[in-house]
């Protein structure tokens, strides 16, 4: 034992230890000892057995590193794209049912005021309250035997008026709006003098419904071609 030449190994924090794959491997030993002494040739020794130590130690945790880091790729470049791929493609599917049945709302709803609606809330209570609605959900095809009824299943279940407000992606809700048209009758008698003109202010002949997370639309402000017709049809 030589106890008047000790060798104090820096911290292992402190040890730089540069490692470049590639054939490339770079190391920086740091050693401090007193009084000046020189080292002696077993002491060399010692110092290779901590160093081979430090080595160890480092090489697990650069294994460990990199199966984190490998995790974590997979993570990102496989599972998470996927995820948001089939939320995706759930909120779009999710958002055209319910679209439809808006447009089906707006259907029963012009059938029995004459015009269509620019209010979901109207909608909506109009859906739940209304006898009309009731009976064409309950009737059933007298050839056909099958159901009648106008509003389709969503993807997590069966039809629920509620489910007409918001989008399933931001929970924001549909936009609904109706036209506001001019209609100008000219009154003429046999001679062709005109008598008179009237003008009628049309509200509800048209009505518009549009998803704000991009999903779709329903219908036309100004194209009756458009009426009750989707965008994804």
């Amino acid at each position: 034992q030589y106890n008047s030449f000790q060798v104090q190994l820096i911290n292992q924090k402190q040890l730089i230890l540069l490692l470049v794959f590639d054939k490339l491997e770079l190391m920086v030993l740091y050693v401090h000892y007193h009084h000046n002494h020189l080292i002696l040739f077993q002491d060399v020794f010692v110092l290779i057995n901590e160093f081979d130590k430090v080595m160890l130690m480092l090489e697990k945790e650069i294994v460990q590193l990199i199966v984190v880091l490998i995790i974590v790729l997979i993570k990102v470049a496989i599972i998470d794209p996927k995820e948001v791929v089939n939320e995706d493609k759930f909120n779009r599917k999710e958002s055209r049912l319910r679209m439809e049945n808006l447009k089906e709302a707006e259907i029963l709803y012009q059938k029995k005021f004459g015009k269509f609606s620019g209010d979901i809330n109207t909608l909506v209570d109009f859906i739940k309250n209304d006898p009309m609605v009731d009976s064409v959900m309950a009737a059933v095809d007298s050839v056909s035997k099958k159901s009648s009824n106008p509003f389709i299943s969503l993807s997590s279940g069966e039809f629920v008026p509620d489910s007409l407000y918001k989008t399933p992606k931001s929970q924001q809700r549909y936009i609904v709006e109706i036209d506001t048209s001019l209609s100008v009758d000219t009154v003429v008698n046999r001679t062709g003098k005109i008598l008179r003109v009237d003008s009628t202010i049309v509200i509800g002949g048209r009505y518009y419904i549009e998803d704000p997370d991009g999903y779709g639309t329903v219908g036309s402000l100004d194209n009756d071609a458009l009426k009750n017709t989707a965008s994804w049809e």
